[in-house]
């Protein structure tokens, strides 16, 4: 589109400015070819008013508003209290369940009493290494001390002896 056909254009549109219009005057006064086309926007725009849409009644704005109810549905309050008021009380209910454990905290007063074991006597202790030297030993413990292995195992025996497998009484 060139400069004349754009200027053409915002003369039949009405939003040409004054030095567009006088110049676009002059050029359909002596231009056949710029007053073909300005018939044919002429005709186009006649051929849209033609097929334009019907207007609505003068009334009928007035006769939808007379029909609407003035009080708010039942399903307005449902969509615009009741939900809202539901979904809080499900959060909050949430919530106070998260905080909460589902089982009940074990009670106080049991059954089971759970005796303290004896202190051990300095023969009963296992045999104490410094940590320092379990840390730097360049082997894995037990791999070549046949007598570390006798000792653990005597241990625990006497172990065994002073602490019996079970170590809770029943009442």
């Amino acid at each position: 589109m060139n400069e004349s056909q754009k200027n053409l254009l915002l003369y039949w549109s009405g939003e040409a400015d004054a030095a567009t219009k006088a110049e676009v005057k002059e050029r359909l006064a002596h231009d056949p070819q710029a007053q073909r086309e300005y018939a044919e926007l002429c005709q186009l725009q006649a051929g849209l008013q033609a097929r334009a849409l019907p207007q609505p009644r003068a009334g009928l704005l007035d006769e939808v508003l007379a029909e609407r109810p003035s009080r708010p549905s039942r399903s307005y309050l449902l969509a615009k209290v009741v939900l809202p008021l539901a979904a809080c009380f499900l959060v909050m209910g949430g919530l106070f369940l998260w905080q909460r454990p589902l089982s009940p905290a074990p009670e106080t007063n049991s059954t089971l009493v759970q005796t303290a074991p004896p202190s051990l006597s300095p023969e009963d202790r296992p045999p104490s290494t410094p940590l320092s030297s379990r840390l730097l030993q360049s082997s894995p413990p037990f791999a070549n001390s046949l007598s570390h292995t006798r000792e653990s195992r005597q241990w625990r025996h006497r172990f065994s002896k002073i602490h019996p497998p079970s170590t809770v009484d029943f009442i």
